[in-house]
């Protein structure tokens, strides 16, 4: 009975972590965009690894760069998603995830095309799409260790709550930021 109990409080866990990391996403994908507005106007980029060609040798000088924020960040803002996908739907094909992930990324870049919330571009869906991937090998990688995927479950609910904590943290700091930084303008 108390495991029963264990699996199913782990289980809501992570679904209440999956939520907090999808309100978590759409701000980062839409929202913490505004201030940018009109700076990429309606660009679309269709040539894939072309963006990618022109970030990578700006890597090389600094990795503080906006070129390595755009690359991190859109490699890792879907691995989660990739980790998370397996064991909240419970498939076992993985090119049913690689799918999932591949839409939710061009959507994303539909979305902030036509509302002017950033610019489409191929290269974000190819590495979202490879960040997605990550996340499933990380799921594969856990699971291979942990042998059990109430363990899993476990390990992943304990992982998102430090970097939920942390991400939150990381916001209120930014809005700390941004509240002095608009009262030195008042």
């Amino acid at each position: 009975m108390m495991k029963k109990n264990y699996q199913q409080l782990c289980s809501a866990l992570l679904y209440v972590f999956f939520a907090i990391y999808v309100v978590i996403l759409l701000y980062f994908l839409f929202f913490s965009r505004i201030g940018l507005r009109g700076v990429e106007l309606f660009t679309i980029n269709l040539i894939p690894f072309s963006t990618i060609a022109e970030q990578i040798p700006q890597l090389a000088t600094n990795f503080r760069s906006m070129a390595f924020m755009n690359l991190v960040v859109n490699i890792f803002l879907l691995a989660p998603l990739g980790l998370y996908l397996p064991i909240l739907l419970r498939k076992k094909k993985i090119i049913i995830y690689l799918c999932v992930i591949f839409i939710i990324s061009f959507l994303v870049e539909i979305i902030q095309f036509v509302f002017d919330l950033g610019a489409a571009d191929i290269d974000d869906i190819i590495l979202n799409s490879f960040g997605g991937f990550l996340g499933l090998m990380s799921y594969r990688f856990l699971l291979a260790i942990l042998k059990k995927e109430c363990k899993v479950k476990v390990f992943t609910a304990i992982i998102s709550a430090i970097v939920g904590i942390l991400i939150i943290i990381f916001l209120a700091v930014q809005l700390y930021w941004w509240i002095e930084w608009n009262n030195t303008l008042i």
